[in-house]
């Protein structure tokens, strides 16, 4: 194998390490992969009625239970995108914003077959809501 490739070390460790452990990063090594993300790579939309909910299911294909970030624009048309859904959010985008639907048989989640994400709509009008996912994992 050649001897070329990127290295970060971390704190204090030498860049002729010999530990995997020492590496921020090693292109030497394997690396998180993503496995799925939205096929238009742009975003997802889902339609959720006044004072409803709606979900996405998304089978990953993966047979384990794999790493997902997600990313929501909470109040549709804003440009404002958090991760997960209402994770800190901006409080202007709080007041006509979906959030995730809190009750426990509806919440977001991942299992070894699909990610599950729920949006309830607490406001008097239908709203579009646009979503943006990474699915990491690797099968080899």
């Amino acid at each position: 194998m050649a001897n070329y490739g990127v290295k970060v070390t971390i704190d204090n460790k030498d860049i002729s390490s010999t530990e995997p452990r020492d590496y921020v990063f090693n292109s030497a090594y394997g690396s998180v992969k993503v496995a799925k993300e939205p096929a238009n790579k742009t975003h997802e939309t889902i339609d959720v009625s006044a004072g409803g909910t709606a979900t996405a299911t998304i089978a990953h294909g993966l047979s384990f239970v794999p790493l997902v970030m997600l990313f929501t624009e909470l109040k549709p048309g804003s440009g404002h995108w958090y991760q997960g859904g209402i994770n800190v959010a901006d409080p202007t985008d709080i007041s006509g914003a979906v959030t995730l639907d809190g009750t426990s048989d509806s919440l977001t989640y991942v299992d070894s077959t699909n990610v599950k994400i729920t949006y309830s709509n607490p406001t008097g009008g239908a709203l579009t809501v646009k979503y943006y996912y990474f699915i990491f994992g690797d099968n080899g």
